[in-house]
């Protein structure tokens, strides 16, 4: 196998495994953690009612599920952005060793 092909089965083998991780995780982004909301560092207990939809939009398991979602969109739109310009460059190159362009 040659190089190009091994970082070209090792892209798709990583996708295959993320999908399914990706799946999981916007499905439970915005859903209460096992064990409810946990307290956020720092914060004091309190008296009165607490917020439930601020309580899980802060609790720190949520935001971390909630940064890596992010992480992985921002970092596959640059991968489908570079790929589609080297799969345009490609297909060039292939052309002009044809002699069509």
């Amino acid at each position: 196998m040659t190089t190009i092909q091994t970082a070209y089965s090792n892209t798709i083998h990583a996708l295959r495994e993320l999908g399914p991780l990706l799946s999981a995780a916007v499905s439970i982004q915005h859903e209460p953690p096992p064990g409810g909301a946990a307290r956020i560092p720092g914060e004091q207990a309190r008296q009165d009612v607490s917020d439930p939809t601020v309580d899980l939009v802060l609790d720190p398991r949520n935001v971390e599920v909630a940064r890596t979602v992010y992480a992985a969109r921002t970092t596959l739109s640059q991968v489908a952005s570079a790929l589609t310009v080297h799969s345009a460059e490609i297909r060039a190159a292939i052309d002009a060793w044809e002699g069509r362009k």
